[in-house]
């Protein structure tokens, strides 16, 4: 069968399309005929060797961990699974376990569930990892409610757009961080403070209403939506000379949660916005806890789980039309390295999917 191994770590170049023996399930497995993949950054991490440290990995090994498929065959202790089900979860990469960037896979039954019915193969091989991730952090660290308000960094990313539909389904304010070309996107997904994190910072943010700014163009004006989405009646619109370097802690505070998909500087800067006994949630390593002394807040680092509990909720946010995959781009399996390509360098909104069978 067709797999996409690597026999070394690197860049894309070591991507390799291979032909190895099919597998056959264990005990508490099921083999999956896999009809799409999605690519996360976790994949790009691995390629590369950035999760030696994190756990073993046997070279040559099959890369790809979400997946959507039929199961083919059974394990011989599988009683929740039957051939012939839809499927979608997680394959497992390290030790002696095998990729889902393949043709088959076989998958331990604590990482798999029946696929949501609304949904087609691309899309539900697109939702294991950042809907798992979205309602870990919302419904179980941050345990989010109604009228709370919370920021999300990367609202455009793969994790960031199911985050933001699941927080405003549960009543929540949302503010979210993207870069301009993807305001429109963000906003459809019903974000009610989209802010450009690219464009240069603001003079003296909190003196005035930030709703809406004009950039002059010879040829044209630009709008950028910084605020809320219908603004004020009463803000004015502030040039380019008046109305510089924007940065998101210089116009949010008193939230209740950070949701941050993006880390570097931007854990650190999130403490700002957060109110006394509010939550920041990262999803790229440990918080400062003294940072998080400092400013009296509750701050955790986020391994995301994916299990069969965490994938049957999604699939019920799913079916109940909660939230909704956003699939950028399908590549296919022979054009694996096109997929990670774009996944590293095109900021792609929602997710990148490799589509594999039927």
């Amino acid at each position: 069968m067709k797999v996409v191994q690597i026999r070394k770590y690197g860049g894309n170049e070591v991507l390799e399309v291979s032909d190895i023996p099919k597998s056959k399930p264990g005990k508490n497995q099921v083999l999956v005929v896999v009809h799409a993949a999605s690519v996360n950054p976790f994949d790009l991490a691995v390629r590369s060797g950035g999760m030696r440290s994190v756990s073993s990995l046997q070279l040559p090994f099959t890369l790809g961990g979400d997946f959507a498929g039929v199961v083919l065959e059974t394990g011989e202790d599988v009683v929740d699974f039957k051939i012939g089900d839809e499927v979608y979860g997680s394959a497992i990469v390290f030790g002696s376990g095998s990729g889902a960037f393949a043709q088959e896979v076989s998958v331990n039954i604590a990482n798999c569930a029946l696929k949501p019915k609304g949904v087609n193969m691309q899309e539900a091989a697109a939702l294991p990892l950042v809907g798992s991730s979205a309602v870990q952090a919302l419904e179980e660290h941050i345990k989010l409610k109604n009228n709370q308000k919370i920021l999300i960094h990367g609202g455009a990313g793969g994790i960031g757009h199911i985050a933001i539909q699941l927080a405003k389904s549960k009543g929540a304010y949302v503010a979210a961080t993207v870069g301009d070309k993807d305001r429109e996107f963000v906003e459809r997904l019903g974000a009610d403070e989209v802010i450009d994190y690219k464009l240069p910072r603001a003079k003296s943010p909190r003196s005035c209403s930030l709703s809406l700014y004009e950039r002059a163009d010879d040829s044209n004006t630009r709008k950028y939506v910084f605020s809320r989405i219908q603004p004020r009646t009463d803000s004015p619109r502030y040039s380019a000379s008046e109305y510089k370097n924007q940065k998101f802690e210089d116009i949010l505070s008193d939230f209740d949660a950070v949701y941050d998909t993006v880390g570097g500087d931007v854990t650190e800067r999130s403490f700002r916005v957060l109110k006394k006994g509010g939550i920041l949630v990262s999803m790229k390593g440990q918080p400062d806890e003294k940072l998080a002394q400092k400013y009296q807040v509750f701050a955790i680092g986020q391994f995301t789980k994916i299990n069969a509990e965490h994938l049957k909720r999604l699939s019920e946010l799913v079916d109940a039309d909660v939230v909704k995959v956003h699939v950028d781009k399908i590549f296919t399996l022979d054009a694996i390295k096109d997929a990670f390509e774009y996944q590293e360098i095109g900021h792609p909104q929602g997710k990148v999917v490799v589509k594999i069978g039927n």
